[in-house]
């Protein structure tokens, strides 16, 4: 990529880079093509997984929120609202699966900046192995 910005080497055209860098995600959304291509996305798979972001951009910003972080009901308020507003080519729930698959990998990203807020805390675990002795009898 040298010199180039990661949204410059996946897309070419200035009105796609404006809108990829518009807000409210637009100042993570470099990182984010970062990120992916770093995980061996390819760059087609990096254009269609920052355009169903743009899906949400585009609804965060109809909806006046402008934070730096984004949270379940963030994202769950898009997918209520999402399908009654798509355009597709197919079946709807194919798209939207698709969607919420694009979706997920950014809210992976986002975890990892320390963006994202779940309402859904899943405790950590840590297990130690230890030897079991299998010879004594069992208490």
């Amino acid at each position: 990529m040298g010199d180039v910005m990661s949204l410059e080497w996946v897309f070419d055209a200035s009105y796609t880079l404006a809108k990829y860098r518009s807000r409210p995600l637009g100042n993570m959304l470099d990182d984010f093509c970062d990120w992916l291509l770093e995980r061996g996305f390819s760059r087609g798979s990096v254009r269609l997984i920052l355009s169903h972001v743009a899906h949400l951009n585009k609804f965060l910003e109809t909806k006046r929120i402008y934070c730096d972080k984004l949270s379940d009901n963030d994202i769950d308020s898009f997918f209520k609202a999402y399908p009654r507003k798509a355009r597709h080519r197919g079946p709807l729930d194919k798209h939207v699966k698709r969607v919420r698959w694009s979706i997920h990998r950014f809210i992976q990203y986002l975890q990892q900046q320390k963006r994202y807020e779940s309402k859904d805390v899943k405790p950590v675990f840590c297990f130690v192995f230890t030897h079991v002795n299998t010879t004594t009898a069992p208490i």
